[in-house]
């Protein structure tokens, strides 16, 4: 991708597109790519995540980045989009890039802001449920939600994690 075969798709996540008052009105959701630098691509590969224009209008809209195993993610602001032009959002440079009410929007990791992990049952907060769900699945291997480091495999690592990003 970009010319630099070294980024590798790591994962896949759901970017929303939200609208309206607490920006709690979706216009649109679409799977996309993380590249292993941290980068959304679009499925194809394309480095643009494209939406259908008569679904997203141009306006403004609150980005949402929704991972299986992280807390989901809000952009502070609304964000103008319009067709035909390209729009960058770089959640990783400042906390203050992200939307948060109760947990931590983001965690600082080195230099960069990065979603909190943690959120192995996906129910939008990590607490005993999801140290509970990791420890039952210790030893496992494979694609899994408990696997919080994603290095394929449920190990103390992931419940150190987990430990680390209760909330409650």
């Amino acid at each position: 991708l970009n010319g630099n075969s070294t980024l590798r798709i790591v994962d896949w996540l759901l970017l929303e597109l939200r609208t309206g008052v607490n920006a709690n009105t979706t216009v649109a959701r679409r799977a996309v790519l993380l590249r292993n630098d941290g980068q959304v691509v679009d499925t194809s590969g394309y480095p643009e995540v494209l939406f259908d224009p008569a679904q997203v209008p141009a306006g403004s809209y609150y980005l949402v980045i929704d991972h299986r195993n992280h807390l989901k993610t809000m952009s502070a602001s609304a964000v103008l989009l319009t067709a035909g032009n390209s729009t960058q959002y770089d959640f990783t440079t400042d906390n203050a890039k992200a939307y948060s009410t109760f947990q931590p929007a983001q965690v600082l990791t080195g230099t960069l802001w990065a979603l909190p992990a943690g959120d192995a049952v996906h129910d939008g907060i990590v607490n005993a449920t999801d140290r509970v769900a990791v420890r039952n699945a210790s030893g496992q291997t494979g694609y899994l939600s408990a696997d919080l480091t994603m290095d394929g495999i449920v190990n103390a690592a992931d419940r150190v994690m987990v430990r680390n990003r209760s909330f409650l």
